[in-house]
């Protein structure tokens, strides 16, 4: 990747499911099903259709329903990086409309018993396993690398016999302005480098299923089909499409 395009992990309020609390809207699935309503691409595939989240995932049910196309929502996170997201940022409540209360995080360097979380960055090890090697990771209990337990957390995630998004949990951002264009192509290249083991492990598990990868990119919302042999942009959804996306967001940028 270029030295002039960077991503930075997204805020908590945006990864983490319920960090804001009294805001029922805390939930990526809610700011991705706006997105997905929004998008062309995915309307088409209902045939002109609202989608709607199910009354209940008890049974398995996908996250966005429509008579004609279902998709389910998975965030690319290990689950060492979201707890720490959840323990080390800012608390935040929202306990009325209108009134925002932010707080201590749930520990502090200067709490006693202090430790770090030694968190999994996924990408790095996706871009360096093969299919072969995630498939043997997704069958085994041997996590004597402790880094594979988070790999086969999310290899579970989405192996099921559904159509999938997977919501990646950064914004990359480019320095320069005058050549977004070339920029677009970059941060695909490297998107599609970084996650096809694994979309191609998606593929081998679950063939009959389309297969998506999201991500935020100045201030819009990439929505990338990954197949056997090709990477396509399907949608560019700008963010503002998304209010419980621009409100969680928003709501983080106090600190």
């Amino acid at each position: 990747m270029s030295e002039l395009l960077k991503f930075k992990l997204l805020p908590a309020t945006l990864i983490n499911t319920n960090f804001v609390k009294g805001n029922p809207d805390s939930n990526y699935e809610k700011y991705l099903l706006e997105f997905v309503n929004a998008s062309p691409f995915f309307l088409e595939k209902s045939k002109g259709q609202v989608y709607s989240a199910p009354e209940s995932e008890h049974c398995g049910q996908c996250d966005c329903i429509s008579e004609h196309y279902t998709l389910d929502f998975k965030m690319i996170v290990s689950p060492t990086m979201a707890r720490a997201k959840n323990l080390f940022t800012q608390s935040i409540c929202q306990p009325c409309p209108g009134v925002t209360m932010y707080g201590d995080a749930k520990i502090k360097p200067s709490d006693k018993g202090y430790r770090p979380i030694d968190a999994t960055v996924l990408h790095t090890w996706f871009r360096e396993l093969s299919v072969d090697e995630l498939y043997q990771i997704s069958v085994s209990n041997d996590f004597s690398i402790p880094t594979y337990k988070d790999i086969k957390s999310i290899l579970g995630a989405i192996n099921k016999p559904k159509n999938v998004i997977c919501m990646l949990p950064y914004e990359y951002v480019s320095d320069e302005q005058d050549d977004i264009e070339s920029k677009k192509k970059e941060v695909i290249k490297t998107i599609s480098a970084d996650y096809r083991s694994l979309a191609d492990y998606r593929i081998k598990v679950q063939s009959e299923f389309d297969n998506y990868v999201a991500f935020v990119f100045e201030n819009n919302l990439f929505v990338l089909q990954l197949d056997k042999s090709s990477v396509d942009v399907v949608d560019i959804i700008p963010v503002t499409k998304s209010k419980i996306f621009c409100r969680l967001r928003n709501v983080a940028k106090a600190f």
